[in-house]
């Protein structure tokens, strides 16, 4: 028998969509597994579907504090070599474990592994996406990079992501903020993850299609668009990301502060009324800032880059 896999199953509010998650995790080809479903406050039917399930899954009750606080959980459950992340609205191939340690085996520095998704509707009707896609098998090591501040590497969605438990124990348990609802909504913890993991080990990304993400329309993250004050949300997101980054992983300073030059500039560039309180809450919050010269260097580069590349991208729309 081969390693044991955990497969943590993260689930806010998604009752409807829960059983198909479980039920792919439990029909795994690869039979040595451990399915771990962690509650995260629901409001909906998700824990009467998860106590139907009994003792073939281990399942967690706990109240609503993040996805951050959700994956912390699963992971002190869980016992497997390999951990595959799975969104409750999300579903697995039958041959995911399987393949992936079969990728695993032949490339044993890789403790990080990505695959491409398929992409349905609520309705479970298929459609094409310009997502990420991996044309080819391909190992890549962007930890020089993201020391420096260069990351190449843009990662799918959580449930195309399987992590090796040596590596994942450097990261997990992460910083927990927000609580109920709206802190979920603006949690992102699965940034937090990829940045860190590849800063830490090589990823094997694979061309296969191991899982499928379901576009609904009430998807916690998805739904939340690119316009006005929700887009400024982002931002502090994404700050807050880069300042815990940061305070736990100092090799990543370079592109943390890559990171605030460029979130600086959209925030100064913006025209939302809520764009000067989003800002100087970053800056009393999550500022990543220091006064030296190396740190003035990037987050100035970084802010200068993004105003000359918006002035090109203004220039050639004339």
């Amino acid at each position: 028998m081969g390693p044991l896999v955990s497969v943590l199953i993260n689930n806010f509010n998604y009752g409807l969509f829960l059983s198909d998650a479980i039920d792919s995790a439990l029909g795994q080809a690869y039979s040595n597994t451990e399915i771990i479903v962690v509650d995260d406050g629901s409001l909906d039917v998700s824990r009467d579907v998860i106590r139907g399930y009994g003792n073939r899954i281990i399942s967690l009750f706990k109240p609503n504090g993040g996805q951050a606080s959700a994956f912390n959980s699963a992971f002190a459950a869980s016992k497997g070599e390999w951990i595959l992340f799975l969104d409750s609205d999300d579903y697995f191939a039958p041959a995911k474990a399987e393949t992936i340690l079969s990728h695993a085996y032949q490339f044993g520095s890789a403790a990080l592994i990505a695959h491409n998704l398929n992409y349905c509707d609520g309705e479970n009707r298929p459609f094409a996406t310009g997502n990420v896609s991996f044309e080819a098998l391909k190992l890549v090591d962007d930890r020089k990079r993201a020391r420096q501040g260069k990351l190449r590497i843009n990662l799918p969605a959580t449930s195309a992501l399987a992590l090796r438990r040596d590596i994942l124990s450097q990261i997990l348990p992460m910083p927990e903020e927000g609580t109920a609802t709206q802190g979920r909504v603006l949690d992102q913890a699965d940034n937090y993850i990829k940045i860190a993991a590849l800063s830490l080990t090589p990823v094997l990304l694979i061309p296969e299609r191991l899982a499928t993400q379901r576009i609904h329309g009430e998807n916690l993250y998805s739904r939340l668009g690119d316009k006005g004050e929700t887009k400024l949300e982002w931002y502090l997101v994404r700050a807050r990301i880069a300042f815990r980054l940061k305070e736990r992983y100092p090799s990543l300073s370079k592109l943390v502060w890559k990171q605030y030059g460029r979130m600086l500039f959209q925030l100064s560039n913006s025209k939302s009324p809520g764009a000067k309180r989003i800002l100087e809450q970053v800056r009393a919050d999550f500022s990543p800032f220091e006064y030296s010269p190396v740190c003035c260097f990037y987050v100035c580069g970084a802010f200068f880059k993004s105003l000359l590349t918006s002035c090109m991208r203004v220039s050639g729309m004339q």
